[in-house]
């Protein structure tokens, strides 16, 4: 199974699941006799659901290359040609590769603002994930990455996605560096040393590369948000 097929069985998988329990609580309120939304409200007001986007156009491919400071490996951009996004909604622990013209979109927003993207940098993607406010990852605070290594992650290393995890105090991030290799890298917020020393110090070092190629990696980056919450 290709990896687009395999994102289209795994949304189609989880909408399925979402709108059965939708209609079910949906049918549990009218027996109650609460009628005030139709199921088609209740679904679009509750109901979270994976997609695959569309083909990305080609002029946001060129302008994406822009603003990441990494090659875009051969296999992302196929991918992004041929469905340029995905989200995995509330039964995927929302994850998501970002659309180019989603990314282009943040990168235009001022800058301060919690959702401006910087860039696709390993370090400005992962401060975006949190709003753009996770001390450790900001050199001006003097307690966490300092700058020559901020420098040296958002220069090798690019982010494409991410699922979110633990009620939104962890993340495991989509990874690829310049050997258009591809991993994935968990993060909690109260474990930043361990990811400081396991990780992010060897890939300042490039004594680590991302282990593994694009379809393998998003394989099993799917197949993890599919189940229980954690690292994968």
């Amino acid at each position: 199974m290709d990896i687009i097929e395999l994102l289209r069985v795994q949304a189609e998988r989880a909408n399925a699941l979402e709108l059965r329990e939708r209609r079910d609580y949906h049918a549990y309120l009218k027996a109650r006799g609460d009628d005030s939304e139709t199921l088609e409200e209740h679904v679009a007001r509750y109901a979270s659901l994976a997609w695959l986007g569309q083909p990305a156009v080609e002029h946001d491919l060129v302008r994406l290359q822009a603003i990441c400071p990494v090659p875009l490996p051969a296999a992302l951009l196929s991918f992004y040609r041929t469905a340029a996004g995905f989200r995995g909604g509330g039964r995927l622990q929302d994850a998501v590769i970002h659309a180019p013209a989603d990314l282009l979109r943040a990168s235009e927003l001022p800058a301060g603002q919690w959702d401006a993207l910087r860039s696709m940098g390993l370090v400005h993607m992962v401060l975006r994930a949190w709003g753009n406010d996770r001390f450790e990852f900001d050199p001006d605070s003097q307690e966490g990455l300092d700058r020559p290594s901020v420098d040296a992650l958002n220069t090798n290393y690019a982010i494409i996605g991410w699922r979110v995890m633990d009620d939104g105090e962890a993340h495991e991030f989509l990874y690829f560096d310049r050997q258009g290799r591809f991993g994935r890298l968990f993060y909690h917020q109260d474990a930043f040393d361990e990811l400081l020393a396991d990780h992010l110090l060897p890939m300042v070092r490039q004594s680590r590369p991302a282990p593994g190629d694009f379809g393998t990696v998003l394989s099993e980056f799917i197949a993890a948000a599919g189940q229980p919450s954690s690292p994968g």
